[in-house]
Parts: structure tokens; sequence; C-alpha cells
């Protein structure tokens, strides 16, 4: 089964580096910012067989309109990871913005606040939304894809195997 998902958020919010984590299984600390978008397909064995993630790993730059890429990323995409950085406040007024813009063009979302570590718990709020909180530089949290694989299946009981 292969899953398309759109990753989107502010720059340096950690989507690059989760997505490397998850396909390499290592910590990548040298910033290098996304041009426009990275498309990399990652598989998982789960309870439900082998599942396979293409992801549309979209660009945070200022000044570089991450929607315009929607007709052929965001809309076309089964659900959207909307990221941002827990230690940075305005982050989360950023993505609260974002997470308001993208309701009606997907059919999933789920909010993650990334470096947990360095400020746990943003006391974000949204009951719209599914919402996790990761660490990628202290494991390789597979729970945005947990929340996500849960909600396009339709199987609540569904879990990742290593």
């Amino acid at each position: 089964m292969l899953y398309k998902i759109a990753l989107v958020g502010n720059c340096g919010a950690g989507k690059s580096t989760w997505i490397k984590k998850l396909e390499t299984g290592q910590f990548y600390k040298k910033y290098t910012p996304t041009a426009d978008v990275d498309v990399i397909k990652i598989s998982f064995n789960t309870s439900d067989g082998l599942i396979t993630f293409k992801f549309y790993d979209c660009t945070g730059r200022k000044g570089h309109d991450i929607f315009t890429n929607r007709n052929k990323y965001i809309d076309k995409s089964q659900g959207l990871i909307v990221m941002y950085d827990c230690y940075t406040y305005k982050e989360i007024k950023y993505h609260c913005m974002i997470s308001d813009w993208i309701v009606g063009y997907t059919k999933h979302v789920v909010i993650c606040g990334n470096k947990n570590d360095l400020s746990p718990s943003s006391k974000y709020n949204n009951s719209t939304y599914s919402h996790c909180e990761i660490s990628t530089k202290n494991d390789c949290d597979l729970q945005p894809l947990l929340l996500m694989i849960r909600k396009l299946s339709g199987n609540n009981e569904l879990v990742f195997f290593k």
C-alpha cells in the first residue's frame, strides 16, 4: 500500500531531519534548507503488512510560498503533517495559521511539534487535528506516522514493527 503525505511547516522546524532519521536511523546536525520540495519514499512493516509512504517534504523558507506547489503536492496527498518547532513560540502561532488555512484542502492532518527535548509541551490545543510532540534528535519517533496511518487505513489497532 502506498500513501502520499505532504510535510509542511516553518523553516528549521526539523521536517527534513525527521524524514532523514526515518530513512537512515541517523540524526544529522547540519542544517540544509530544502530548496523547494524533496520527494522521499520510505517503507515500514506494520500489522497490516508493508506500507510505503511517499513524502513531499516542502520548503518552509521565508519568502517562498510553500503553497505554490499546492496543486502538485498538498492537494494530491492523502494526508498532511504540519511540523513546528516546540522551542520557538512564534512557530506555534505560525503552525496555527497554517492549520487553519489548510482546512478543506487535505483529508487527514496531523500537527507535530518537534524539538520537544528543548522545550517539552508547547501547550498546543486544538481538538480538530491529531497532535503529537517528538524529538528527532533523541529518538526516531513514529507517532506522527502512526496517527496518520491509523486515520488513512481506518485501523486504530495498527502498529509498526521494527
